[in-house]
């Protein structure tokens, strides 16, 4: 199972002192009674590499959090669906939805049309996975099949 971290999650993991046996309380940081995990000459070329780069550019707001599965899923073909969302009297569904050509080998054999595509809500899939993940993660069997 792959882990990823969110940009937010990235930044304070690069830029917190704990990890160097140091506690940040205000502006200052204090010795701790941990050992440090990160060596200093390590904590400093990572602090100043961080420096040297831009910023990452800015989320929209259609980026934040509206569509938790976003690269989770794959259809039957291996492609990732595409979050897509409508809007009817001011209120916004949102949808995954996959679409593929049928001029591709895997596609050829097993479809007629010439386009074929399939859209689910979220608002009925992300309960379902959620069930499913906390299903999968109470039965210690199922985790230990996993790895």
């Amino acid at each position: 199972m792959r882990s990823t971290f969110g940009r937010g999650s990235l930044h304070h993991l690069l830029s917190n002192p704990t990890y160097t046996g140091r506690v940040p309380h205000k502006e200052e940081s204090f010795e701790c009674q941990y050992e440090a995990i990160v060596d200093a000459d390590t904590w400093g070329a990572v602090q100043n590499q961080r420096a040297d780069q831009p910023p990452p550019p800015a989320r929209t707001d259609s980026d934040r959090g509206s569509s938790p599965l976003r690269g989770k899923l794959f259809d039957a073909f291996g492609a990732r669906p595409t979050p897509s969302h409508s809007v009817k009297s001011g209120r916004r569904y949102g949808y995954n939805v996959s679409r593929h050509e049928t001029n591709t080998a895997a596609t050829a054999l097993s479809l007629d049309t010439q386009r074929w595509s399939w859209r689910l809500p979220a608002r009925e899939l992300e309960p379902f996975v959620e069930l499913a993940v906390l299903e999968l993660f109470c039965s210690p069997e199922k985790v230990a099949r996993l790895s």
